[in-house]
């Protein structure tokens, strides 16, 4: 009769930082459908106020993401240490959080651009009128 080698279980830590990655990026689809939807409609009929409301819950996933990232990196040393699997889980939990890190990090970038560029646009003093 054969027998098979057990498998090692998996490191919680490495289950985490996947499990966080994944929710914090259905997060912000959800945000990112409802903000071009919902969200463009809502902030139509309230002049702008609600639009900035909802961009605010677009900065929600960041809190999952980091925790994927911490916890990946306890996991892969946790991993390497005591020989669980899970490694693959880590390094894929890794991946996701830094990608949505930086992708909120250009996100800001771009605001900070926007908002400089509403502040030139309103110190060029506008010329007069054309007259013949």
């Amino acid at each position: 009769m054969y027998q098979t080698a057990p498998t090692p279980t998996n490191n919680r830590m490495a289950q985490t930082s996947l499990i966080s990655g994944i929710i914090a990026w259905a997060l912000w689809l959800l945000a990112l459908c409802f903000n071009w939807t919902v969200g463009f409609i809502a902030s139509l009929a309230t002049f702008g106020l609600l639009g900035v409301c909802f961009t605010i819950l677009g900065f929600l996933p960041v809190i999952p993401w980091a925790i994927a990232v911490v916890t990946g990196h306890v996991g892969i040393s946790q991993v390497g240490r005591t020989g669980e699997g899970g490694k693959g889980m880590a390094i894929a939990g890794l991946i996701m959080g830094y990608l949505g890190i930086v992708l909120t990090l250009c996100t800001l970038v771009l605001y900070v651009l926007g908002a400089l560029g509403l502040i030139a646009t309103s110190l060029v003093p506008t010329p007069p009128p054309f007259s013949p």
